[in-house]
C-alpha cells in the first residue's frame, strides 16, 4: 500500500476531502429510513404528537437533499482529482522515458511500453475517481444504521450484522492467496497486449508473405495462455463466491432477520414496530 500511497500523494488533499463529503452523504442516507421508523412509532405509541411526526418528516426531506448534494461534489473533486493525478503520471513517465537509451527499447516490447502509458493509467480511473467514495459509503452507512438498530434493541443489533460478519470472513479466506495470482494475469496480460501490438504491426508483411514471422500464431498463443489461465483462477473461486454472495445478499440477509426477529417478538424482546425498523435498516 505504500506504492499506492506514493502514487497518490499529489491529489490526497482532494481525496480526504471527497471522502469527508461522501461519509456525510453516506450519513443523511441512513437518516430517511430512521425517520420512517420514528414516525411509525409515533404514531404506534401514544400519545401521539403531530408536530414530532412533521419534524422528523422534514428531517428525512433535508437529509435525501443533502445526500444528493454532498454525492455529487465529492464525485466531482475526485474525477478532477483523476484528470490531475492521469496528468502528472503521463508527464513523469514521458520524462523518465526520455531519459532511458535506446537499448532499452529494443529489449523492451512496444506493448509494455503502452500498457504502462495507457492501460494501467487508465485503471486508475476507478481507484480515484470511485473506490474510495464507495469504500466510505460501505463503512459509514451500515456503522450508522448499526447504531441506530442497536438503540432500539442490541441484542437484535448485533444478531443482524452476522451474515455480514460471516460473508466478511469467507471473503478474506478467499482472497488470502490471491496475491501472486492477480501479479500472474498482469503479466499473461501484458503479454497478449505485447502480442496485438506485434500482430498489428505485422499485418502488411503477414499480406503479402504470409505468416513467415510468427506474429499471429504467438498472438494465438498468447491468447490461448490468457484464456487458460483466467479460467483457471476464477475456477477455483466459483463454489467460494456463490457462498459469499448468498450471505450478502439482500434475499438472504430479509429471511435471516424475520426469522429471527420473530423468536425475539415471540418471545417478548422486540416488538413489532421495532422489527419493521430493522427490516428496512438492517
Amino acid at each position: 500500500m505504500s506504492g499506492v500511497s506514493n502514487l497518490l500523494r499529489p491529489v490526497r488533499i482532494q481525496l480526504y476531502v471527497a471522502c469527508l463529503v461522501q461519509a456525510i452523504g453516506a450519513a443523511a442516507s441512513v437518516v430517511p429510513y430512521i425517520a420512517v421508523a420514528e414516525i411509525a412509532r409515533s404514531i404506534a405509541f401514544p400519545p401521539f404528537d403531530p408536530d414530532t411526526v412533521w419534524l422528523f418528516a422534514v428531517i428525512g426531506a433535508a437529509a435525501v437533499a443533502l445526500q444528493l448534494v454532498c454525492v455529487m461534489i465529492a464525485n466531482l473533486v475526485t474525477h478532477i482529482a483523476d484528470n490531475d493525478l492521469q496528468l502528472h503520471i503521463r508527464r513523469r513517465l514521458n520524462a523518465h522515458l526520455a531519459r532511458l537509451p535506446l537499448g532499452w527499447f529494443h529489449d523492451t516490447h512496444s506493448g509494455k511500453v503502452k500498457k504502462a502509458l495507457q492501460d494501467d493509467i487508465v485503471e486508475m480511473h476507478h481507484l480515484v475517481g470511485h473506490a474510495y467514495l464507495n469504500l466510505t459509503s460501505a463503512v459509514v452507512a451500515p456503522v450508522i444504521a448499526l447504531l441506530y438498530l442497536m438503540y432500539l434493541n442490541w441484542l437484535f443489533g448485533l444478531l443482524s450484522i452476522l451474515p455480514i460478519a460471516l460473508g466478511l470472513s469467507f471473503y478474506a479466506v478467499q482472497m488470502s492467496g490471491m496475491g501472486p495470482k492477480i501479479d500472474q494475469y498482469d503479466q499473461t496480460l501484458a503479454a497478449v497486449n505485447a502480442a496485438a501490438v506485434e500482430l498489428a504491426q505485422a499485418v502488411s508483411i503477414i499480406k503479402t508473405f504470409g505468416n513467415q514471422s510468427g506474429a499471429e500464431s504467438r498472438f494465438q498463443k498468447r491468447t490461448q495462455a490468457f484464456i487458460d489461465f483466467f479460467w483457471q483462477m476464477v475456477r477455483g473461486q466459483l463454489a467460494g463466491q456463490t457462498i459469499l454472495e448468498l450471505f450478502l445478499s439482500p434475499v438472504f440477509s430479509v429471511l435471516w432477520l424475520v426469522t429471527i426477529g420473530l423468536l425475539l417478538v415471540a418471545g417478548g424482546q422486540l416488538q413489532v414496530l421495532e422489527l419493521i425498523a430493522f427490516l428496512v435498516l438492517a
